[in-house]
C-alpha cells in the first residue's frame, strides 16, 4: 500500500508511521514536506492513500482538496486539522473521505484498516452479484462457498420463505422448520419507516436488485444488522416468482459506528449530548425560528461553585455521583421551554430554551426552579452536600447569531455572575 503524507511537520509524519507500524500494516510512505515536492510526488506516483495538513504549503485547505481531487478522485484523502467539529465537517462534505485530529494522528491506521476492509468487503459483494446474475441455476453449483460466507434466504412471490441456509438459523435463533413457509416478516425489527419500505418494494417490483442495511429481530427478541442484497427472478411474463436474499452479518460494524457517534456527540459519564451535539442543537431550533419568526432562543450556562472542593475533599468517585444526580434533577425538569440539556465540561451544564412565549421572566423562573430544588441537600457517600452554581444566558439576537456564539456570549454571562460571587443570573447584553 502506497501512502503519501503531505505535512510540513516530520513529527507529524512520523507519529502517523508509528501508528501504521504499531498496526502491523505493510506499506510504503512518501512526504511531501513542500509544494514543490508535494506537485512532483503527485503527478508522478499513484497513491492508496493520501493525508494532508489542513495548513500544508499555507494554502487553504479547499484549493489543496480540489488539486488532489482532480489528479486521485477516488483515492482516500484524510485531512489532518484542528479539533474543530464545524471545520471538520466542512471539510468532509467538500470530498475529503476522513479526518484525523492533531492529538490522534495515529488512529490512521484504522482508518486505513477501515479502508482495506471495505474493499474487500466490495470485491467480495461483487464477487457473488455476478454469480447470482448469471444464472439461477448457477447457485446449486455455488451453494456450498456461499452458505460458508453469507446468510442466504429464498422467498416466494409473496414473501415466504422456503429456503433458509444454517447461517440463517444461527443468526436468528429460529429452527428451519419454524421459518419455513412463513412470511419474511418474521424478522421484522419494525425499526425502519414506511419510506424505507416504499423505495424496497419499489425497487424489486420491477424486477430490480436491491441492496441495503436492514435491522432483523432474532427469536429472542435481540437484534442484529444485515448488509443485504435482494435479487428478483422474473418469469416469461417478466413477473417476479421468487427472491434470493444474501446477508452478511454487519452487527459489529453498526454498534461500532454507534459507539464512535456516541464518544463524539455524548459525555460519556452522564451521556447527555456534549458540546459538539449542543451546538448543533442550536443550529436546529435557529433553523426552526428561520421558519417561525414568533420563536425565542436562549441559552443558559450553569457552572457549579466549588465544584473543586467536593473532588479533593471526597474523591472523583464522589463528583461523579454528584454530576449524575443534578443530571437527573436537569433531565426532569417541569417545563416546556426547555429543548436540550447538555454536559459542557466537568463542572458546567447547558440548556437550550426555546418558545413563543420565551422572555427574561420566563429564564428567570426556570434557574428560580432549580435553585428550589438545590435547595435541599443532595446526599453522596453518606454526606449532604449544598449546591449552589453560577449562571448566564444569550439570547438569539442581542446575544449571537449562531450556536458558537450564544454559547460563547452565555459563558461570558456566567463568569460574570460567578465573580460577583451572589449566584445571580446574568444576561448577555452586547455593548456596541
Amino acid at each position: 500500500m502506497n501512502i503519501l503524507i503531505l505535512d510540513e511537520s516530520s513529527k507529524n509524519a512520523e507519529r502517523i508511521k508509528t501508528g501504521l507500524i504499531d498496526a502491523n500494516l505493510v506499506f510504503k510512505l512518501e512526504i511531501g514536506i513542500n509544494w514543490e515536492s508535494a506537485i512532483e510526488l503527485l503527478q508522478t506516483q499513484v497513491w492508496s492513500s493520501i493525508v494532508c495538513n489542513e495548513n500544508f504549503a499555507q494554502k487553504p485547505w479547499k484549493d489543496l482538496l480540489l488539486y488532489i481531487r482532480k489528479i486521485f478522485p477516488s483515492t482516500n484523502l484524510t485531512f489532518i486539522v484542528e479539533k474543530d467539529f464545524k471545520n471538520s465537517l466542512e471539510i468532509l462534505k467538500a470530498g475529503a473521505d476522513d479526518i484525523l485530529y492533531l492529538d490522534d494522528l495515529e488512529r490512521f491506521s484504522y482508518i486505513l484498516k477501515r479502508e482495506i476492509y471495505s474493499q474487500k468487503e466490495a470485491e467480495r459483494k461483487g464477487l457473488l452479484l455476478t454469480q447470482l446474475e448469471n444464472s439461477f441455476r448457477e447457485i446449486q453449483f455455488q451453494k456450498f462457498s456461499l452458505d460458508q460466507a453469507a446468510i442466504v434466504s429464498i422467498s416466494d412471490k409473496d414473501g415466504n420463505l422456503s429456503y433458509v441456509n444454517d447461517k440463517f438459523c444461527k443468526i436468528s435463533g429460529y429452527k428451519r422448520e419454524e421459518v419455513t413457509g412463513k412470511s419474511h416478516r418474521i424478522l421484522d425489527a419494525n425499526s425502519h419507516d414506511s419510506i424505507f419500505w416504499d423505495n424496497f418494494y419499489s425497487t424489486i417490483s420491477n424486477g430490480k436488485v436491491w441492496n441495503g442495511e436492514i435491522k432483523n429481530k432474532k427469536k429472542d427478541g435481540s437484534y442484529y444488522w444485515v448488509d443485504m442484497t435482494l435479487v428478483p427472478f422474473i418469469d416469461a411474463s417478466n413477473k417476479a416468482y421468487k427472491y434470493v436474499a444474501i446477508q452478511f452479518d454487519i452487527t459489529n460494524r453498526i454498534l461500532a459506528e454507534e459507539q464512535l457517534t456516541r464518544d463524539a456527540f455524548y459525555d460519556p459519564l452522564t451521556e447527555l449530548p456534549n458540546r459538539a451535539l449542543f451546538l448543533t442543537k442550536i443550529e436546529q431550533q435557529i433553523f426552526n425560528r428561520n421558519i417561525n419568526r414568533n420563536i425565542k432562543i436562549a441559552i443558559v450556562i450553569i457552572n457549579l461553585d466549588r465544584f473543586k472542593r467536593i473532588n479533593n475533599s471526597m474523591g472523583f468517585y464522589a463528583g461523579d455521583l454528584l454530576i449524575n444526580r443534578l443530571k437527573e434533577i436537569f433531565v426532569s425538569l417541569e417545563t416546556n421551554i426547555l429543548i436540550s440539556t447538555a454536559r459542557l465540561g466537568g463542572d458546567s451544564f447547558g440548556f437550550l430554551l426555546s418558545g413563543t412565549e420565551l422572555d427574561k421572566i420566563l429564564v428567570q423562573q426556570f434557574i428560580d426552579q432549580i435553585k428550589t430544588i438545590l435547595e435541599r441537600p443532595i446526599q453522596i457517600l453518606d454526606k449532604e452536600i449544598f449546591v449552589t452554581f453560577s449562571s448566564g444566558v444569550a439570547f438569539l439576537g442581542e446575544g449571537g447569531s449562531d450556536g458558537e456564539e450564544l454559547a460563547k456570549n452565555a459563558e461570558i454571562a456566567m463568569f460574570q455572575s460567578k465573580e460577583t460571587s451572589k449566584s445571580d443570573l446574568v444576561f448577555f447584553i452586547q455593548v456596541c
